[in-house]
C-alpha cells in the first residue's frame, strides 16, 4: 500500500535526553489529547524503555521509531501496512539526529538537506544551512557570511567532497568576507585572533575594529519602564558576543540584566545609547541575516532552539504530509 498523507493525524519528535519535545505537526483533530499521547509515550518508551513500536489507542494506530537521541511518533487512522509510514518516519528521525544538533553534522548531510529545502519559503532556513555548513567545514571562525545565500550555497555545495574542493571553498569564503568588510558589512562572529593568521585579513584589522565600535555606538536600544529591547544590540559584533555568552537574554530583557550587559560593554570602553523611542535598525546586516539572528535570539536561553524546532517542523511537512518516496 502507498503512503496516504490523509491517514496521518499527528506527528511528534521528542529528544530522548530529558524527554524534551522538539516539534509537532497536527493535520486533523484527534479524539484524544495529543499532549496525553506524548506523555504516555514518553513514560512508556523513554523512561520505562519498553521496546513496543506499535500501540492501538482509541481508534488510532500509534507508530513509534526510536533512534540514539530522538523518538518520532505518528498518530494514524488504522492502516493495513505500516511500512510506508515508518519509512517516512525514519527520514524524520535521520534528519533530527543527523542535522538538528550541530556541530556533528557532516557536510554531505547538509548538502542533501539543502537540496530538499531549496524551495522552502522560510529564508532563514537557508541562512542556517549555510552557517551550519561553514561550521562543519571548520570555517565558522570567519563569522556570518552575508549576501546572496543562494549564490554561496551554489558555489560551496558541489565542492564539499572534491579533491580540491576544501581549498576552493576556503578561498571563496575568505574573498567574500573581505568584500563584506570592505563594504562595511557585518563582522559578527569574526575571530580577531584567527584573523592574524591570514595576510588578507591582517591588513583589515584596524578597519574591523573601527567598524565594530561605530556600529555599536550607532545601534541604540529602546528602554521602557521594566524592559529593554535588545534587537539592535544583537546585530552588532560586540553585542552579539556578549548576549551569547550566558546573559540569558532574548530579544528583550529586564533592567537588571541590561545593567550587566552595560558592565560588560564598559570593560571594552563602550557605552550604548538608550532612549524611549525605537532606534533605526542596522543597515550593515541584510534583512535575511537579521531575521535569522533574531530567530535564534528569541529562544537564546532555551536548551532546544526555536530554529531546530522550526526546521524539524518544516521537515515534517516535507516528509509526512506528502509522498516523497517516489
Amino acid at each position: 500500500m502507498p503512503f496516504d498523507a490523509q491517514k496521518v493525524k499527528h506527528v511528534g519528535v521528542v529528544r530522548i535526553e530529558g524527554a524534551v519535545p522538539i516539534a509537532h505537526k497536527q493535520n486533523d483533530e484527534l479524539t484524544v489529547d495529543p499532549e496525553l499521547v506524548e506523555g504516555f509515550l514518553t513514560a512508556v518508551i523513554i523512561f520505562a524503555k519498553t521496546p513496543v513500536r506499535t500501540i492501538r489507542k482509541a481508534s488510532y494506530d500509534i507508530l513509534i521509531e526510536v533512534g540514539d537521541s530522538c523518538m518520532v511518533y505518528a498518530v494514524l487512522d488504522p492502516v493495513p501496512d505500516e511500512t510506508p509510514y515508518r519509512n517516512q518516519m525514519k527520514q524524520v528521525l535521520k534528519f533530527a539526529e543527523g542535522f538538528s544538533f550541530p556541530p556533528n553534522t557532516q557536510p554531505a548531510s547538509i548538502r542533501e538537506i539543502a537540496t530538499l529545502f531549496q524551495n522552502e519559503g522560510h529564508r532563514w532556513i537557508h541562512i542556517h544551512l549555510l552557517q551550519s555548513l561553514l561550521s562543519s567545514l571548520g570555517l565558522s571562525w570567519m563569522g556570518f557570511l552575508d549576501g546572496s545565500t543562494k549564490e554561496h550555497l551554489e558555489y560551496i555545495l558541489p565542492r564539499i567532497e572534491g579533491p580540491q574542493g576544501q581549498g576552493e571553498i576556503q578561498e571563496y569564503v575568505r574573498k567574500k568576507i573581505c568584500e563584506q568588510i570592505d563594504r562595511e558589512g557585518t563582522t559578527i562572529g569574526f575571530d580577531i585572533e584567527r584573523m592574524m593568521e591570514h595576510p588578507e585579513f591582517v591588513i583589515r584589522i584596524d578597519h574591523v575594529i573601527t567598524l565594530r565600535r561605530k556600529e555599536i555606538e550607532d545601534a541604540g536600544v529602546k528602554v521602557s519602564e521594566d524592559s529593554v529591547n535588545l534587537k539592535n544590540l544583537w546585530l552588532t559584533a560586540y553585542g552579539y558576543n556578549i548576549l551569547q555568552s550566558g546573559m540569558n537574554a532574548g530579544l528583550t530583557c529586564d533592567i537588571e540584566t541590561f545593567s550587566r550587559i552595560e558592565e560588560e560593554l564598559e570593560k571594552i570602553d563602550i557605552s550604548i545609547r538608550t532612549n524611549s523611542d525605537k532606534p533605526p535598525t542596522s543597515s550593515r546586516v541584510s534583512r535575511r541575516l537579521r531575521d535569522y539572528i533574531w530567530e535564534m535570539a528569541r529562544h537564546n536561553s532555551d536548551s532546544i532552539s526555536s530554529v531546530t524546532s522550526k526546521l524539524v517542523e518544516c521537515f515534517l511537512n516535507l516528509t509526512m504530509h506528502k509522498d516523497t518516496s517516489s
